[in-house]
């Protein structure tokens, strides 16, 4: 199933348009907050199509399995230095 949001990355900002929402359209400064956009829109008007929202899950589960993996630093007391 493909989504009818498309996302136009240019040299500074992302323009989020959608085919079906032709009075729609949106402006982003980074991929991160387009594709959030996106997957917002999309959820709102289109939830038959869930291609952004699947993705934005997708995203969520990699980036918190990434942080139940990481190694963890141990922590050393804070040492005070006789003065």
């Amino acid at each position: 199933m493909t989504s009818p949001i498309k996302l136009d990355r240019g040299g500074r900002s992302v323009v989020i348009t959608c085919d079906e929402c032709p009075h729609w359209a949106a402006v982003r400064t980074n991929l991160v907050e387009a594709r959030e956009c996106a997957a917002n829109h999309e959820h709102m008007m289109h939830p038959e199509h869930d291609v952004h929202g699947s993705a934005r899950r997708m995203r969520q589960q990699y980036a918190r399995r990434r942080a139940d993996s990481a190694p963890q630093m141990p922590v050393e007391p804070y040492k005070t230095t006789g003065l």
